[in-house]
């Protein structure tokens, strides 16, 4: 069974998570926040992350 934990997420509820997976969520969850902070849209925010994780593969 997968070890999972719970953190927040960039409006502060309570999520789940897998343990080796909680840093990974934790940067996206950051860049998130600071992204909605400068202004951004939640569809702009999407969006970006969206592209960068398509990069990213």
């Amino acid at each position: 069974m997968e070890e999972k934990v719970i953190v927040k997420s960039y409006d502060g509820k309570l999520v789940s998570v897998p343990l080796d997976k909680k840093e990974e969520y934790l940067k996206v969850q950051k860049e998130i926040k600071e992204l909605l902070d400068s202004g951004k849209s939640k569809e702009e925010v999407l969006k970006i992350i969206n592209e960068r994780k398509d990069n990213r593969v």
